[in-house]
């Protein structure tokens, strides 16, 4: 890969990561626009690399607060009759978290092959594009937002489990369906808290895809 396609590539990949509107997709028809071959799974997972770092710099409170409760909840558990109302809510949300990366998992191991080869198509992705903003402008005319974070339960993190397990599918943004699938649900999930989620979607994606950085004619260029 040349040093100006690899710039290109992670500009592409900064610019839309935090915006509902896939940066897979973004990183696959930009490219293809400007007459280049499909940089590959691999690539992709490796330019997230930022999006992990920014998401752990910005949010490194938040994490550092989740990665205490979660382990105060296992180590102390004997004491949670002591527990106050934050550091419970806080503990309910580290393991939701955790919960809520099960449906990525499974459905990622899966389809793996697919995620990384078919589901690449030009045309999946363009359709993915249309079908994801439609729903995401239903879910915003439609949603009640009765429901706060708070009121979370196991069901709700499965939700937004599966709605990231979707943005495996270049094309659909991960930020994007799970807006639309809490708005449809009737819930009402903060940005931060969003962003929180996806800590551990990024790294499950960047182990699935670290086998293929060696076979991508990207990394050899």
């Amino acid at each position: 890969m040349k040093l100006f396609q690899s710039f290109v590539i992670g500009l592409i990949q900064g610019l839309t990561e935090f915006l509902p509107i896939s940066s897979t997709a973004h990183v696959r028809i930009i490219p293809s626009l400007l007459g280049w071959n499909d940089p590959g799974a691999a690539v992709t997972a490796v330019t997230q690399l930022g999006t992990l770092a920014a998401v752990l710099i910005f949010f490194r409170d938040d994490l550092w607060k989740l990665l205490k409760a979660g382990t105060k909840s296992i180590v102390h558990f004997d004491q949670r009759g002591r527990w106050n109302s934050v550091t419970v809510r806080e503990i309910k949300l580290a393991w939701y978290i955790v919960l809520g990366t099960i449906p990525i998992g499974i459905l990622g191991l899966m389809f793996k092959h697919q995620i990384e080869n078919d589901l690449r198509s030009l045309n999946i992705i363009g359709w993915s594009l249309i079908g994801l903003a439609i729903l995401l402008a239903l879910a915003e005319v439609t949603a009640k937002h009765r429901r706060k974070i708070e009121e979370m339960n196991f069901t709700d993190t499965q939700v937004i489990g599966f709605a990231q397990a979707v943005a495996l599918i270049p094309g659909s943004s991960r930020s994007g369906v799970t807006i639309t699938a809490v708005c449809f649900w009737d819930s009402r999930v903060k940005v931060r808290r969003d962003f929180l989620f996806c800590y551990p979607y990024l790294l499950f994606w960047r182990a699935i895809t670290r086998t293929e950085r060696s076979n991508s004619t990207w990394f050899r260029r």
